[in-house]
């Protein structure tokens, strides 16, 4: 479902949040509302419209007459009429908006799309010792009690076939090297993305023979990064078409607005590979993290891929 939304009230939801009010509003604020939700979260920064900065934004964009239009679907939260001086075309642009206002947005949602499967290797594990495992209640300390009886977790599957033709789709090796940065995150040193893959580059599971080892790993999470950014989701079928085609819009702590337009693409890259990390969703909603016997007598353990921005 489409909502247009004036050019000026548009503008007033998007600026609103440079006037945020105190700590104590924005937590009661981030109760009421579910800020992964687009139209919710434009919803929340409208109750930020306040003071002579907002209104100063707003009559200088308006004053450039953009013809705006809010989506509530997709990756796009809104769409501009962009004048482009260096084509002379006027396309029209869907823009992500991420506030740093608040709680920090996702990425890539969690979801039972989003489970990996993972084989353990090492040492053969009783049922005993998978009940005691399993009986620990902090997930870090679970994977810590598997890895010192000298276990490993070595890649098996991405559970949802959507999802991993997805990930295949932007890279082929893509699935077992989201799966190889996620066991960095499970260690509980790092959730940061830049470091896990840092920490796989240093192991090169694909053997990159050329110099710049760490870049081959960090362009591959980039693409996904900017997938995940600009339309692709895990449980549709990805075609590798952008909804939010003209790239983010970023409200900073200090009230300023920064564009990264994807005329810009490594910008937008870069930016979102230094301000991600990675994310433990629930374990019982979305049933990960515990160790099970399969019907080949292995034992596998499923972890759960999200990915949100960093405060």
């Amino acid at each position: 479902m489409r909502k247009y939304i004036s050019g000026i009230l548009v503008i007033a939801i998007m600026v609103g949040v440079f006037a945020a009010s105190a700590a104590g509003t924005s937590a009661k604020a981030d109760a009421q509302y579910d800020l992964d939700d687009p139209e919710q979260r434009l919803a929340y920064e409208m109750t930020f419209l306040t003071g002579s900065r907002s209104m100063e934004r707003t009559a200088f964009i308006v004053d450039k007459s953009a013809n705006l239009t809010i989506f509530s679907t997709g990756k796009a939260d809104i769409h501009i009429v962009i004048h482009d001086l260096r084509t002379n075309m006027t396309p029209l642009l869907g823009f992500s908006i991420k506030s740093q206002l608040g709680s920090a947005s996702t990425l890539l949602n969690a979801g039972a799309t989003t489970n990996i499967t993972y084989k353990v290797d090492g040492m053969m594990l009783s049922d005993e010792d998978i009940d005691a495992i399993n009986a620990i209640k902090s997930h870090l300390e679970r994977l810590a009690a598997l890895f010192k009886k000298g276990c490993s977790l070595e890649y098996s599957d991405i559970d949802n076939p959507v999802f991993r033709n997805n990930l295949q789709f932007l890279d082929i090796c893509m699935p077992q090297f989201i799966a190889d940065c996620l066991l960095v995150d499970s260690k509980g040193s790092n959730s940061s993305i830049d470091y896990c893959v840092a920490d796989v580059a240093k192991k090169n599971p694909f053997d990159y023979k050329g110099k710049n080892v760490e870049e081959f790993y960090a362009h591959k999470m980039k693409v996904l990064l900017l997938s995940a950014a600009l339309g692709m989701v895990p449980g549709k079928e990805w075609t590798g078409r952008y909804d939010a085609n003209g790239g983010y819009l970023v409200v900073r702590k200090d009230g300023e607005i920064v564009c990264y337009h994807f005329y810009n693409q490594n910008d937008v890259e870069d930016y979102l590979y230094k301000n991600t990390r990675f994310e433990r969703a629930s374990r019982t909603r979305y049933g990960f993290g515990k160790l099970y016997r399969g019907e080949d007598g292995s034992v596998y353990m499923k972890l759960n891929l999200q990915i949100r921005f960093k405060k």
